[in-house]
């Protein structure tokens, strides 16, 4: 298989796990809550665990360039599955 196959292939095993709805709620929570790539860092974080944060920001914003080259639309996508996360969150704390 060349390496133009292999990331052919990388691109739809994402396009097909994204393509579900429990696949979008997965990557949002991976995104939102252990990449933190929407977070802001305040200026007195220290050094550590600033250079902690951006490790795993790094790691979101390579599984978001992936996303987003699976689908066009995946960060509308992503926004919504973590509104439906919060949602279902919330409703079960009724």
């Amino acid at each position: 298989m060349t390496s133009n196959e292999l990331k052919e292939r990388d691109r739809n095993d994402i396009a097909a796990i994204f393509s579900t709805r429990e696949g979008r709620r997965f990557f949002a929570k991976l995104l939102y809550e252990c990449c933190c790539i929407y977070d802001l860092m305040d200026v007195e974080t220290p050094p550590h665990a600033a250079a902690f944060l951006n490790g795993g920001r790094n790691v979101g914003i390579a599984v978001l360039s992936w996303l987003q080259d699976a689908d066009e639309n995946a960060v509308v996508k992503l926004f919504e599955a973590e509104k439906e996360r919060k949602v279902d969150a919330w409703e079960k704390t009724e």
